[in-house]
């Protein structure tokens, strides 16, 4: 759901015409306009200048600047006025009250070549995004130094329900949310899970704000600071932090179909997965360095498959027919069945087939990814319980990225070589198609 933005139409006269100055009269309700002449009336002018140009309406009474072909003023200071500047384009637009995602992006392009490398970050807004405009985000704030002050988790998510049970802060906490509608009305919150170390809520911004989310957002922690700093002057919070969460917070922008409705869904199931992870923490944490086959490796799963005594690639050729497909399907089941471990970067649309049977029928995979891991990454949907019984491995050779990249044929050929060299020590021969 993209925020609306300025379109620029050029309007052009027909043939030029006397012109006509446009009228000041403050009786009328707005100005005349018509092809522009240079009203400049200096003797030592042999003509008058001709020139198109916007003159912008500035009479207060109007709801709007009326703009149209309009006179360029003298530049002689002897006449006793002053050019009228044109208005500003959107891109010059001050920062709030307006569609500004044009201006943002100059921006963003005109400070690149000073602003050194990327730094991969999950808190940074989106470039190009309108802030202001109706919009449904998933925002995340995290206590500052992942403290648990928020509550508890009870419950292992398996053999009974995991619940989250608010502390007194929390409790404050979530009081603070519900004040956001009465401030903002515009915005609407769909949804909220409270944890341990952060909170998740669903905004929906149904009309246009008077100003960026990004000061929602800060006024909303502003107040929750305020709290936290009546609790340790009361005595109930004793540590050495001066605020309660992290500098900036996480946005994602739900826009698209479906979304809204797994966001939900990951929402309620937040208590259960922290459950699971705790139980299960050597799968859940990404592990850096590993050397794997000569290569240095990023992971996140179960690093026990590496050592399976069948480790067998799966590479397909792109030109393989659905038929052809199916076979090569039905082939590399027969060997998951036997006990080999799959292992692909699950590029090809064959190497996809066979590694979403595999998954499916629940047989465990190693899969090497283009995009390495972030800090607290974990994975995501039915993945997430594939991890938690050790039945998932993710292996990655490069760092993480927060924008969309289509892969490299390089990167291709380099995942599939890392495949190989992981699966070269096995037993059996390497089975492709």
């Amino acid at each position: 759901m993209r925020g609306a933005s300025f379109s620029i139409q050029d309007r052009q006269g027909s043939s030029i015409k006397p012109a006509v100055n446009p009228c000041r009269d403050s009786r009328h309700g707005h100005r005349q306009q018509g092809p522009a002449v240079n009203p400049c009336r200096d003797s030592s002018h042999g003509h008058r200048q001709q020139a198109p140009a916007v003159n912008p309406c500035r009479d207060s009474s109007h709801a709007h600047r009326q703009q149209g072909p309009a006179v360029s003023p003298c530049r002689d200071s002897s006449h006793g006025h002053k050019q009228e500047k044109k208005p500003p384009s959107p891109c010059t637009l001050p920062p709030f009250g307006l569609p500004l995602h044009p201006m943002d992006e100059k921006r963003y392009h005109d400070k690149q070549p000073w602003a050194g490398p990327l730094v991969p970050s999950m808190k940074r807004r989106r470039v190009g995004h309108d802030y202001q405009g109706r919009c449904i985000y998933m925002v995340t704030l995290s206590v500052e130094g992942r403290r648990p002050l928020l509550g508890h988790v009870t419950g292992d998510g398996i053999d009974e329900p995991a619940v989250l049970q608010p502390s007194d802060l929390g409790h404050a906490i979530l009081d603070e949310l519900t004040k956001i509608p009465g401030l903002y009305p515009e915005i609407k919150i769909l949804g909220r899970q409270l944890m341990p170390d952060h909170l998740h809520v669903i905004l929906f911004v149904q009309r246009r704000l008077p100003c960026h989310l990004s000061r929602v957002i800060s006024g909303f922690k502003g107040g929750c600071n305020l709290i936290y700093r009546q609790f340790k002057h009361q005595g109930r919070i004793t540590d050495a932090h001066t605020t309660l969460w992290e500098q900036g917070f996480n946005d994602r922008i739900l826009e698209g179909r479906g979304q809204l409705l797994r966001m939900v869904d990951y929402l309620h199931d937040n208590p259960r997965r922290l459950a699971i992870k705790r139980a299960h923490r050597d799968y859940f944490e990404v592990q850096r360095g590993i050397q794997v086959a000569g290569y240095t490796l990023a992971a996140l799963g179960n690093l026990f498959l590496l050592q399976a005594p069948q480790l067998l690639q799966v590479q397909c050729t792109r030109r393989l027919t659905p038929e052809q497909i199916a076979d090569t399907v039905r082939h590399f089941l027969d060997q998951a069945s036997a006990g080999a471990i799959l292992v692909s970067p699950s590029i090809s649309k064959g190497e996809r087939a066979v590694m979403r049977a595999a998954f499916e029928r629940g047989y465990p995979i190693i899969i090497l990814q283009e995009n390495g891991f972030a800090p607290l990454a974990k994975p995501g949907g039915k993945r997430f319980d594939a991890c938690a019984q050790g039945k998932l491995l993710l292996l990655a050779p490069w760092e993480h990225h927060n924008d969309r990249r289509t892969i490299q044929r390089q990167q291709c050929m380099a995942l599939n070589d890392i495949a190989a060299a992981i699966c070269a020590s096995s037993p059996q021969p390497q089975s492709q198609s």
